[in-house]
């Protein structure tokens, strides 16, 4: 697991009380020395950005190392939502995925040299969103990523960024692997991990009986992402990965929460 100094700082925890008439006396009282109750209480004010509309974004930083294996296997059934921002020195990364290969049983977000995105089966055609690489294309978004800029992707048969849609048909797969997240596998190895900036990962299956939500979130002083529907932590996949936590507001100013 990537290992990261946790903010200890109760801050938020005594505002809230505060706002309902309890005072941080009272909270210090109630907590004790109680380290697991403090380590909830440090974590929840990490997960209070994700769940609640405050006005500010939360991120998860990927360091081009650390990625999370999740165990969902993405079907044409499947609608995967990301909040995503790229960075200056975002290059040939995946973002999010799985695949066999580059033209069989993949969903897959990210940049290469052709900075792609796609939703795909194998055939002779491939289904989905993608600039700059269409030759294979029967429909496409001539969308590329711009540095800084924050991106609303949706996979499925609707796909779109930030509201572009297109809709495509007569998708059948499943992914070889459960879905990474600032990764994607692609056998026999995964590409470089992402190295932006993701703030959350839904993805949805009826068919699979699937209902995920990925936030970001602080468990034991490392950061990674808490599956909210499960109530599953997954920390980066490899040991000298490394996540760190950012808070940005409307304006996009980056704010201090110790």
């Amino acid at each position: 697991m990537s290992q990261q100094n946790a903010d200890t700082s109760l801050s938020e925890v005594y505002a809230y009380a505060n706002s309902v008439g309890i005072t941080p006396q009272q909270v210090n009282s109630a907590i004790g020395n109680n380290t697991d109750l403090i380590e909830r209480l440090i974590a929840w004010k990490y997960l209070l950005h994700s769940l609640i509309d405050t006005g500010y974004t939360p991120w998860l930083k990927g360091d081009g190392v650390a990625y999370i294996v999740t165990n969902i296997r993405i079907a044409d059934t499947s609608t995967v939502n990301l909040k995503i921002q790229v960075l200056d020195s975002f290059y040939r990364c995946a973002i999010f995925g799985s695949r066999t290969s580059a033209t069989e049983n993949a969903i897959y977000v990210g940049e290469t040299i052709y900075r792609r995105l796609y939703y795909q089966n194998y055939s002779s055609d491939i289904y989905g969103i993608i600039s700059d690489w269409g030759n294979y294309l029967t429909s496409r978004i001539g969308a590329t990523y711009q540095a800084n800029q924050i991106y609303d992707i949706q996979i499925g048969k609707t796909s779109s960024i930030n509201g572009d849609t297109h809709t495509y048909e007569n998708l059948t797969f499943l992914t070889p692997t459960g879905a990474y997240i600032f990764n994607t596998y692609n056998a026999p190895s995964g590409h470089p991990a992402f190295n932006g900036r993701i703030s959350s990962v839904s993805i949805a299956d009826a068919v699979q009986g699937i209902d995920a939500k990925f936030v970001p979130y602080l468990y034991n002083g490392t950061y990674g992402m808490l599956d909210i529907e499960s109530n599953t932590f997954f920390a980066s996949a490899v040991q000298n990965g490394r996540f760190s936590y950012e808070l940005w507001d409307g304006n996009g100013n980056q704010v201090n929460i110790n």
